[in-house]
């Protein structure tokens, strides 16, 4: 009993050092402006699938490759505005979005929130962060033409996950760049550290046992 406690003690020393590899308080920016912002040479534009429809439409970023995907609860297609790639709903107001990136994450986010309804400007973002989240209730500037623009970016080793908003019904999402993408999945090399560790834990308790089974 006793080496088996010793061993688990390892095991759950491994996973914790798995789990605090990047672990920092949520910090992020959430900017607000209704100006573009001068985008860097990081910035990787999203391009949507043309055609693609349903409550889920995609989209991708390059350099590192990325597949973004964004949800709501209407339904979206690709639909740009004024030349521009942009995620439109089928009923023509968004209400309800997320916007995500499966098998990865990131740490920077520019898009356009464009042409608000004047009666739903109320606007909630919550950024989803690798140990938290961060949550911002927000009044978008309204109209027809209006834009929002957001920069979003992540501090102190954070990553983000998705990003949520509702509450505000806009025309379109437009303009969605993405920068610091990298894979959610522990890297090999820390994988092979935490295993170590177990293997290492395994030989010490066969260790014990047969010193005990040679001293009875």
């Amino acid at each position: 009993m006793r080496q088996l406690r010793l061993l688990m003690t390892f095991a759950l020393t491994g996973v914790m050092m798995l789990m605090m590899s990047g672990i920092s308080a949520a910090d992020v920016i959430i900017n607000h402006s209704t100006t573009a912002p001068m985008l860097g040479p990081d910035e990787r534009a999203v391009a949507l699938v043309n055609g693609d429809t349903g409550t889920t439409v995609h989209g991708s970023i390059d350099n590192p490759s990325a597949g973004v995907l964004f949800s709501g609860n209407e339904i979206l297609f690709n639909g740009a505005i004024n030349g521009v790639s942009a995620v439109r709903a089928q009923d023509g107001s968004i209400n309800n979005l997320t916007i995500s990136l499966p098998g990865s994450t990131f740490t920077d986010a520019i898009f356009d929130v464009y042409g608000v309804y004047a009666d739903h400007p109320t606007f909630t973002i919550t950024v989803n962060m690798n140990d938290g989240s961060v949550t911002e209730n927000l009044t978008l500037v309204s109209g027809q033409t209006s834009r929002n623009w957001f920069t979003l970016q992540a501090l102190n080793n954070e990553t983000i996950s998705s990003i949520e908003f509702s509450g505000a019904k806009f025309y379109g999402l437009e303009s969605t760049n993405i920068s610091g993408a990298q894979s959610s999945v522990p890297e090999p090399s820390t994988i092979a550290l935490v295993f170590s560790g177990l293997l290492g834990a395994g030989v010490k308790v066969r260790r014990i046992r047969k010193t005990k089974k040679e001293t009875v």
